[in-house]
């Protein structure tokens, strides 16, 4: 009887080595994951995600506006426009005060479809 509790005693023994063996391997990889995760949130805050919503939720604007939502060419005709002022140009820098105003008219061309027309243009010019 004695040489049965000695033996189990002894395999009783073992399992707990075996699972002490355990728990410092379970130990070790927490070790291990704990630490990578932590360099992990450090390497965030030190640099942190190109499109990262903000704490409101919205999305950061797109990093381009080539999208469906506008039509294929509209910011070529908003450049074409021209900026728009914000307040009508003043009359006093629109002509300068120095130099007269030219009063003097050119006559406008008419529509020429013949050589006959043209002379007759010409006639009345001169």
């Amino acid at each position: 009887m004695e040489e049965r509790l000695d033996k189990l005693i002894s395999l009783i023994e073992i399992q707990n080595k075996a699972w002490d063996k355990c728990l410092q391997l379970l130990l070790g990889i927490n070790e291990v994951l704990t630490a990578k995760m932590h360099e992990q949130q450090l390497l965030l805050e030190e640099h942190p995600p190109v499109r990262q919503q903000s704490d409101r939720g919205e999305a950061p604007p797109p990093f381009n506006v080539f999208s469906d939502a506008i039509p294929y060419g509209t910011e070529l005709e908003s450049e074409r426009a021209g900026a728009s002022q914000s307040f009508p140009p003043d009359s006093t820098t629109a002509q300068p005060q120095d130099q007269p105003e030219e009063t003097r008219q050119q006559p406008e061309a008419a529509t020429v479809t013949s050589k006959a027309e043209m002379l007759e243009q010409v006639e009345k010019n001169s």
